[in-house]
């Protein structure tokens, strides 16, 4: 009886073990995911202010074309 519940215990363990592993590598990936998402998140924002910057330069060019 004791050698059941010892093997039961250890069989438990060994399962807990190999969650660990596959969380450990879901927790590797979603680390990744996530770099990739704020390097793109800030190519984005470079995008948006040279459009923003673009815009005030048209926009005082058409204003000194006016005058």
């Amino acid at each position: 009886m004791d050698d059941g519940r010892v093997n039961h215990t250890l069989n438990e363990l060994k399962s807990a073990r190999e969650r660990l592993a596959s969380l450990e590598k879901d927790q590797l990936a979603l680390a990744d995911r996530l770099a990739a998402a704020r390097r793109a998140q800030r190519r984005i924002g470079f995008y948006l202010l040279g459009l923003v910057i673009l815009f005030s330069l048209v926009m005082a060019g058409a204003f000194t074309l006016l005058l």
